[in-house]
C-alpha cells in the first residue's frame, strides 16, 4: 500500500508544480487531481472520497487559487498520514454475534439458524 500512496504523492507533486508555473492560466480541470485519488488504496469503496476535488463553476474546472491550495492539503495529508490511510466503516455498530438464549456462552447462533 505504501508505494501506491508515494506514486500518488509524486504525481501530485507534478500536477503541482504544473499548476504553480503556469501563471496565465486562470483554472484547472479537477480531473488532473482526481485520476490521482482514485489510484488512492481503496478509492472504489469510497476511501479517500474527501480528497476529491469539485469544480468551483458549471464547468469542470477549478479556480487557479483552489486548485493549488487542494493539491497542498491533499499532499501533507498523504505525507503525513502515509502509514495511517484512513479507514472506512460500512455499518454503524461493530458486527457481533449473539451468544445462545440458553445460558451456555459457548455455543453461538450464527444467522443461517446452526448452532456452532
Amino acid at each position: 500500500m505504501a508505494k501506491s500512496i508515494d506514486a500518488v504523492i509524486a504525481a501530485l507533486r507534478i500536477v503541482l508544480e504544473e499548476a504553480e508555473t503556469q501563471q496565465e492560466w486562470e483554472s484547472f480541470d479537477v480531473v488532473a487531481v482526481n485520476r490521482w485519488v482514485a489510484m488512492l488504496p481503496g478509492a472504489w469503496r469510497g476511501r479517500w472520497r474527501s480528497f476529491d476535488l469539485a469544480p468551483d463553476y458549471s464547468s469542470e474546472a477549478a479556480y487557479r487559487e483552489t486548485f493549488i491550495a487542494h493539491v497542498r492539503a491533499t499532499l501533507a495529508y498523504l505525507e503525513n498520514y502515509h502509514d495511517a490511510p484512513p479507514s472506512r466503516r460500512f455499518w454503524s455498530r461493530p458486527f457481533k454475534r449473539s451468544a445462545s438464549q440458553d445460558g451456555d456462552s459457548n455455543v453461538i447462533d450464527l444467522p443461517s439458524g446452526k448452532r456452532h
